[in-house]
């Protein structure tokens, strides 16, 4: 490797935040995922685990529950501030697990696929835990975020996956696994969120998204029907009304007008009347009257001609 293409390496690892170890290399996130796996398989079961590769990527919710396998086993992680997180571990994996965990012994051969129960999930949830709580300060993390996720339930369907974890991309961890002497092949992929952002930014954002969407409420348009007065007739006086017929209405309907919303929620009372030439209602409400709410003049339309002789109430 030139001078030059070793300096772009160095400063690479710079910018993703790897900090170095104590013999001058510096230690990367796949690095930790690779020695949290190793001894987490050693504390909880045993079990010699050689991890050949961990490749990093970052995917969404929907791209995760995607590349799910059958009968792979899923598991929900909770985190701070409410974050999700998600471990997989596909049958070849979860079955070596399982069997070493209740026979201390790896199988001699596959056993049958099966789907993934929420008995192997609490048969694997320590080992889970262990390997979370082995992150500690994942490079490129908030220190501390990582390792204080824990298993918090099992997924039954990949399609859930996508409604389990939040917005955005995470940081997907696939490690290639080895399992004992006969070194059987197996793999695990763990999917960890960003951390949340500071609370301040987070309570701005927030109170920007509740201003956003109350400016659009309050700008959404409402309905409103002045009802002037509601009549029960027989149904066949209703079969009998003609154009032009005249119904008598109350002498009190005038004054006891009633603004009304969709359902015919009542939101104000008020009297018939006139405004600068236009019908208009006076509405009143508890505490005082409010101006006058000009009502357009109710033109008739082609099909339906002005009753003759109406009187308008003035």
């Amino acid at each position: 490797m030139t001078a030059a293409a070793e300096r772009q390496t160095v400063l690479a690892r710079m910018a993703r935040g790897d900090r170095p170890a104590a013999g001058g290399s510096a230690v990367t996130a796949e690095t930790v995922v690779e020695t949290a796996l190793i001894r987490a398989a050693e504390a909880e079961w045993r079990l010699r685990l050689a991890v050949s590769g961990v490749t990093t990527t970052r995917q969404s919710a929907a791209e995760i529950g995607d590349t799910i396998a059958e009968n792979a086993l899923i598991c929900l992680l909770s985190g701070p501030e409410e974050t999700t997180g998600l471990c997989v571990l596909p049958f070849e994996t979860l079955s070596g697990f399982v069997s070493q965990a209740m026979t201390g012994q790896l199988p001699a051969r596959p056993p049958e696929p099966r789907p993934a129960t929420r008995v192997d999930a609490q048969i694997v949830r320590g080992m889970v835990d262990q390997v979370l709580a082995g992150l500690g300060e994942l490079p490129g993390q908030t220190p501390g975020f990582a390792a204080a996720f824990r298993y918090q339930g099992m997924v039954a369907d990949a399609r859930l996956v996508r409604f389990s974890l939040p917005d955005g991309a995470l940081s997907c961890f696939d490690a290639d696994l080895r399992l004992g002497a006969a070194q059987a092949g197996g793999s695990l992929r763990l999917c960890l969120p960003d951390a949340p952002k500071p609370a301040a930014q987070s309570a701005a954002r927030n109170g920007d998204w509740r201003a956003a969407l109350r400016a659009g409420v309050l700008h959404a348009p409402v309905p409103l029907v002045a009802c002037l007065t509601r009549l029960h007739l027989p149904v066949n006086t209703v079969e009998g009304l003609r154009i032009g017929q005249e119904l008598r209405l109350s002498a009190q309907a005038i004054e006891r007008v009633t603004l009304e919303a969709a359902g015919g929620a009542v939101l104000a009372r008020g009297k018939l009347g006139q405004a600068r030439g236009d019908r208009a209602i006076r509405l009143s409400l508890p505490g005082g009257e409010i101006p006058a709410v000009a009502v357009p003049p109710l033109a008739p339309t082609p099909d339906t001609p002005a009753p003759p002789g109406g009187a308008e109430p003035g």
